[in-house]
């Protein structure tokens, strides 16, 4: 929530134009998470079979040293490029109009620092959900987010309402936030009396699967982020800062899915390291359900209300307008995309990246192309567009295909109770009918309560629809009524 409610004041003190520069900058740490590696995956995967296997404290606490070393060593060379090339950037990729190529040189160099004090947090993180610290993860990224945004506007409000200022004050927060992550992974890790060591020999156990990451990473960057590379050459910073108000919104959705995600993927780990087929299979469908039915109901208001959505969030009925298109293209296209995150979870716990690997492959040589006709003739639109083709392609084939060797005569079920009912429930009950609550004159607030219905009423005929979720959504009711009943006795 820190990311959405301040970006309208971001807005307000820099000036859309300026807010482009911050879709620049998301946009370099999406570029330079390539060299990951798959450092940060492999981690997690490391990590979490270790618990369930009771692996060795010693080789453990050993495999996070190397790869922190390694990772804060790319770390420095990650900042000193961005500080390098932050005189060409300005002069010959961005387009400002009213900022001075001065004042965006100054701020991409800035940049520099931040994303090399942000970018180790990754391999922390993917430690720490190794080891199932969810709920610690939850406590440090919360307090670190409300920090780095409630500090930002104060910044930008009562010392200099510039970027800035607004940058310098990221690289406090980003020291801050990965310092607190890296703290929290070491004391979560078994304790060894010996002090941890690089062992270049540990790498040779996880180097296949990161390698299978990180060529699978080099797609998924080059597909996730060639709309935006297109559009910051083709379109103003002003018009770029627009369609980053867009993906600004349509990313509640994975602040929606990451929860899920965190807890999923070492479970599923653990699951296929313990060779338990029967509960592997149940949790799988369970997982894929409950990812439907978190993810369509806001989904659905951000597609069909984004006008509504966007005024309510910035108070401009201009932007407002101007966005909204672009915005339910984007939240249409991450809904499909959220629909792959457990398959392709269960597709890593078994460490099978080829699939991946082969299939962003595959969508690269056809997506670039179609992205830069579509934003030719239809600008931003026309980008939005490409990522829903995208993610169907996905959908349609990449399951077909994951289903022939793992989780095989899953498929239907996968199609249509995980996905196909909570969709058609979400579509056809609750949001279609709830179409009808939603003023469209009436002042913010009324507009955000009835948005707000709209969507509860969306998340329980969601929840209705799919079988497991149902399931346990009765007997956690029936269980606490009983508790009830037997203390009232």
């Amino acid at each position: 929530m820190m990311g959405i409610i301040f970006v309208p004041q971001y807005i307000k003190f820099m000036g859309i134009e300026s807010y482009g520069l911050v879709g620049v900058f998301s946009s370099l740490l999406t570029i330079f998470a390539l060299f990951d590696m798959g450092l940060s995956v492999a981690i997690n995967r490391e990590m979490a079979r270790g618990s369930a296997l009771n692996r060795d404290a010693r080789q453990l606490r050993n495999l996070a040293r190397t790869l922190e070393i390694i990772y804060w060593c790319v770390a420095v060379l990650i900042g000193g490029s961005v500080i390098l090339l932050a005189d060409p950037i300005s002069k010959y990729w961005v387009n400002p109009d009213r900022l001075s190529r001065e004042a965006v040189g100054q701020a991409i160099t800035i940049m520099g620092f931040v994303v090399a004090l942000r970018w180790p947090a990754s391999l922390y993180l993917g430690g720490l959900m190794g080891l199932q610290k969810q709920l610690g993860v939850s406590v440090v990224s919360s307090s670190c987010a409300t920090i780095r945004g409630v500090g930002a506007v104060l910044v930008l409000w009562l010392i200099e309402p510039s970027i800035r200022a607004f940058f310098l004050f990221q690289i406090v927060a980003s020291a801050a936030e990965t310092s607190a992550l890296m703290v929290y992974l070491w004391i979560s890790l078994p304790p060894e009396k010996k002090r941890p060591r690089f062992d270049i020999k540990l790498l040779s156990e996880v180097w296949w699967f990161s390698a299978g990451m990180a060529g699978t990473s080099v797609f998924t960057l080059i597909l996730t982020q060639t709309d935006k590379v297109i559009l910051s050459r083709m379109l103003s910073l002003e018009d770029f800062g627009y369609y980053t108000l867009a993906w600004t919104a349509a990313s509640i959705l994975y602040r929606i899915m990451a929860p899920l995600d965190s807890a999923i993927y070492p479970r599923l780990t653990q699951l296929v390291a313990l060779q338990d087929v029967e509960q592997l299979t149940l949790f799988y469908h369970k997982a894929s359900q409950a990812m439907s039915v978190i993810l369509l109901p806001a989904t659905m208001v951000l597609a069909i209300f984004s006008e509504k959505v966007l005024f309510v969030w910035t108070g401009d009925p201009g932007i407002s307008h101007y966005t909204a298109p672009i915005l339910s293209l984007l939240a249409v296209g991450t809904c499909l995309n959220g629909f792959m995150h457990i398959p392709y979870y269960a597709q890593l716990a078994y460490g099978w990246v080829s699939l991946g690997f082969w299939m962003n492959a595959a969508s690269t040589i056809i997506l670039a192309p179609m992205i830069v006709v579509c934003t030719s003739l239809y600008g931003p639109v026309g980008a939005a567009t490409g990522w829903v083709a995208l993610n169907s392609g996905y959908l349609l084939i990449g399951i077909g295909l994951m289903h022939r060797r793992i989780f095989k005569d899953q498929k239907w079920v996968w199609y249509f109770h995980d996905v196909g009912l909570p969709t058609g429930a979400a579509v056809l009950g609750g949001l279609v009918l709830a179409y009808w609550i939603v003023p469209s004159t009436e002042p913010r607030w009324a507009m955000l309560a009835s948005l707000s219905l709209t969507g509860t009423l969306g998340l329980a005929m969601t929840m209705m629809a799919a079988p497991m979720v149902r399931h346990v959504t009765f007997t956690t009711i029936r269980t606490y009524l009983k508790t009830q009943r037997v203390w009232e006795h």
